[in-house]
């Protein structure tokens, strides 16, 4: 038996984890069949594995992992993309006016359509970073709620800075970033339940 439990904490401390601290970094699963990362051992942040499966690969950079559980939006294309939340353009002559195409919502001060060759960049710019950790956690009130988000995580950089995760069914469905503004993220109003509360950010 204490051969299991120190195979055990040798395993979590290889997954940059130690045994016998916060009991929300310590403990992990391994995901069940129907989930997008079935089979794999993940660090259990929240516990609740639909947020700890993109924590993972967040916190790792991991922005291939991370475009593999990506879930898209289908969105009609325009001719031209002006303003907050534009159409994507339409890429000729493959795609026509009105037409549907895969893209994923990525925020930075306003959402652009991104489309999924281009997705691992953005994880990459989002995820590149020293220091990332989990700041929060929550479900999301009616306000917040977008693309079907059923879960958002928060992580934060030694910086300070933020990137809102919004999952649904374990896949990341928006990427939020907090643009300068990392209260934003973790008001009251967007959150029906904290599963993490917030606090204080690093400072650099």
């Amino acid at each position: 038996m204490r051969a299991a439990v120190l195979l055990a904490c040798v395993t979590v401390a290889a997954m940059l984890v130690a045994c016998g601290g916060d009991d929300t970094t310590t403990t992990s699963r391994t995901v069940s069949a129907g989930s997008p990362q079935a089979g794999r051992t993940v660090v259990a942040y929240t516990n609740i594995p639909q947020i700890d499966q993109a924590l993972n690969n967040a916190i790792a950079g991991d922005e291939i992992e991370l475009a593999r559980i990506t879930g898209y939006q289908q969105v009609a294309c325009a001719e031209t993309s002006e303003g907050p939340e534009a159409p994507p353009i339409c890429r000729q002559p493959d795609e026509s006016v009105g037409q549907a195409v895969e893209v994923f919502p990525y925020s930075r001060c306003e959402v652009t359509w991104v489309r999924p060759e281009q997705v691992p960049d953005v994880y990459q710019e989002a995820f590149d970073r020293e220091g990332l950790e989990l700041y929060a956690a929550y479900t999301p009130s009616a306000f917040a709620t977008r693309y079907g988000t059923e879960y958002v995580a928060v992580v934060v950089d030694s910086d300070g800075n933020g990137v809102a995760i919004h999952t649904r069914e374990g896949r990341v469905v928006f990427l939020e970033d907090d643009c300068d503004n990392l209260p934003a993220l973790v008001a009251p109003e967007r959150a029906a339940n904290f599963i993490k509360q917030p606090e204080a950010p690093p400072t650099g």
